[in-house]
């Protein structure tokens, strides 16, 4: 758990120099050295991917599970206005595969969290996709 939480740490911290290092124009008409379309957001995304299907294998407790999956779905919330804001929104679609794992009332939990953190406008697809399984898996 604590590679997760410092694999966010270090991306939200590499994001934020980026931003804070482009010119002013940076991006501006698609052109330019844009910090939001550098590679470390993919990076970020491909890595906490490879994180969970390593993290499956290694047949967690439930309560690991659970400390993993509350962790990415608030983190979103946490660092809103963040420059990689939107990947770790993104990275919310993780949970999924993290709710077979899960006991009922963890799911209940974790799906009345989400509900509190962010409104149905808020939610893409991959998030209300991510509560409906947790729904499900709570009933």
């Amino acid at each position: 758990m604590e590679n997760l939480r410092q694999m966010y740490a270090d991306y939200l911290a590499l994001a934020d120099k980026l931003r804070k290092e482009a010119s002013v124009f940076a991006g501006l008409f698609g052109m330019g050295d844009d910090p939001r379309k550098h590679p470390c957001h993919e990076a970020f995304y491909q890595n906490v991917d490879k994180w969970v299907k390593d993290f499956i294998t290694s047949q967690p407790a439930p309560e690991q599970v659970m400390e993993a999956a509350k962790f990415m779905l608030e983190q979103p919330r946490e660092n809103t206005g963040a420059e990689g804001y939107w990947f770790l929104f993104a990275c919310i679609g993780f949970v999924r595969s993290l709710i077979p794992l899960m006991n009922k009332e963890d799911c209940n939990t974790l799906a009345e969290r989400m509900s509190q953190l962010y409104t149905r406008a808020e939610q893409m697809p991959v998030q209300r996709e991510t509560l409906k399984m947790l729904l499900k898996a709570g009933k």
